[in-house]
């Protein structure tokens, strides 16, 4: 009988079930897969998380990466089923995983880097972050008048325009406080 790929994940996942107390318990008491102290397989070499993957995808009728891939798969729909949903559904019919987890892979790859700050920019300048020169204090733009003067050159044409906005603002401030 042929089972899709969620289904059989299912399967493997009951198998794990199963395993999983006789796992945690040769990992507590330090014997090795044929209870034999660990003479067969070192302690270390793998950890049982991986072996009882090996057994349940072998029940499952797949290799162990590819059941560990659509487990993933499966678990990220699970969390978010209206985001990840639709990849459970490409896996089932196509009957692959792993390109259905590079996609996943990729949307996770993708929500990091949207969720780091923007890199700053590089240069002789300080970073201004506003959105009219307004917004800003009478001491901030003298300092950027000074740093623009410095970069660009006193007869730069942004920076004449620059110093008639500043002085604009001196006037109008100057005026505000002879009042």
């Amino acid at each position: 009988m042929d089972f899709s790929l969620s289904e059989s994940v299912a399967i493997g996942e009951a198998v794990a079930e199963a395993y999983r107390p006789k796992a945690e318990e040769k990992e507590k008491s330090g014997k090795g897969a044929n209870d034999s102290g660990g003479a067969t397989c070192p302690r270390g070499s793998r950890d049982e998380t991986a072996r009882t993957n090996e057994q349940a995808a072998s029940v499952a009728g797949m290799k162990r990466r590819t059941y560990e891939k659509a487990q993933a798969v499966i678990e990220a729909a699970k969390a978010e089923p209206k985001r990840f949903k639709s990849l459970v559904e490409e896996m089932d019919r196509t009957g692959k995983a792993n390109g259905v987890y590079k996609k996943l892979k990729n949307i996770k790859a993708a929500d990091a880097i949207c969720r780091e700050p923007p890199p700053l920019p590089e240069g002789p300048f300080r970073v201004i972050a506003a959105t009219h020169l307004r917004d800003l204090p009478l001491w901030r733009l003298l300092v950027v008048l000074a740093d623009a003067e410095r970069v660009f050159g006193p007869n730069d044409p942004m920076t004449r325009r620059f110093a008639e906005v500043v002085q604009a603002r001196l006037e109008k401030e100057s005026d505000a406080m002879a009042i």
